[in-house]
């Protein structure tokens, strides 16, 4: 029973880091990036590694243009 629950615990965690961006994904190549500096950027192919991003304006109740965005998911390279 415990190791049953323990399994189902990691599971739960493991879906969490992949939502909040814990876990490289290399199966999803649909998000373009070049941002070499970002931890999830897989250089090679110039891709990002996530399953998904956030992206957000950099003002606030502004009509965002290209330039005033940017991705939320970005973690720097260490």
């Amino acid at each position: 029973m415990f190791f049953k629950t323990a399994l189902h615990m990691n599971n739960i965690f493991d879906n969490v880091n992949n939502i909040y961006g814990g876990n490289n994904m290399d199966n999803n190549k649909s998000i373009k990036c070049d941002v070499e500096s970002c931890k999830y950027n897989n250089a090679s192919d110039k891709y990002c590694t996530l399953n998904e991003i956030k992206v957000s304006a950099t003002c606030s109740g502004c009509n965002a243009k290209k330039k005033q965005t940017i991705c939320d998911s970005f973690k720097e390279n260490k």
